[in-house]
């Protein structure tokens, strides 16, 4: 008796007991994974928008025509669509996974 007890037990195929607010099984983290990265998202887009604008403000507004200037501005303004489009992407991915897992 007390053998198939623990053979029960001690089997792979037992699911843990799962408490509190950890996740219980591969799925449930990562949905929250994704729901993290979802919460992310939106801010690094306004952080990708603002250093484009501010790229651009820089360049052509405040540079005054000095060279140096609008070459930094329109490179700030670069890494600023790099930003964007590499945040469109991840947000993309984050879109699938999240449609594969729930």
């Amino acid at each position: 008796m007390f053998l198939s007890f623990f053979a029960l037990v001690t089997s792979p195929a037992t699911p843990l007991p799962c408490e509190g607010a950890a996740p219980c099984n591969f799925s449930q983290l990562v949905t929250r994974f994704l729901d993290i990265i979802g919460l992310l998202i939106p801010f690094l887009f306004g952080l990708a928008l603002i250093v484009f604008l501010w790229g651009i403000t820089n360049a052509w507004i405040l540079g005054g025509g000095d060279e140096t200037k609008i070459e930094h501005g329109k490179k700030i303004a670069l890494a600023g669509v790099i930003g964007l489009v590499v945040m469109a992407g991840v947000w993309g991915i984050v879109a699938l996974f999240g449609s594969v897992f729930h």
